[in-house]
């Protein structure tokens, strides 16, 4: 006979110990926000993106209002999966754009689940300063 470590179920009183174990099945598989690297390069901006299991066509990089959009979504096979732990994720990141960059220039690259933007830098920011005359 082999002992067994006791320990009494109170799980009526420590729900709320353990409300991340109920709450968490529904929210784990639908987003996830990579891991960034973002690095001044002198010439250009580099945001560097883990996206493992992601291909590239499945990632779409948008510019919006100054804002620099990455979403992609991890497709599930067609295959009968038996078992797996791999997780099904939605990726989303979102960053404002410096003043100094060449906007209609960004490139991006993905390559063995890292995404790689380049932000090319201008070589002087045009800020529009207007003068408020003061009556």
């Amino acid at each position: 006979m082999k002992l067994i470590n006791w320990t009494p179920n109170n799980a009526l009183f420590d729900i709320f110990d353990n409300i991340d174990s109920y709450v968490e099945p529904y929210f784990q598989n639908r987003f996830k926000k990579p891991n960034v690297s973002i690095n001044d390069m002198g010439n250009n901006y580099s945001v560097l993106l883990e996206m493992p299991g992601i291909d590239k066509k499945d990632i779409d990089i948008t510019v919006n209002e100054g804002i620099l959009n990455i979403k992609a979504e991890k497709k599930e096979s067609d295959d009968k999966v038996i078992y797996s732990e791999i997780n099904n994720y939605n990726y989303s990141r979102s960053f404002y754009i410096p003043d100094d960059v060449k906007i209609d220039k960004i490139k991006a690259k993905s390559l063995n689940g890292l995404l790689n933007i380049e932000l090319p830098k201008l070589k002087s920011v045009n800020k529009n300063l207007k003068r408020i005359a003061i009556s």
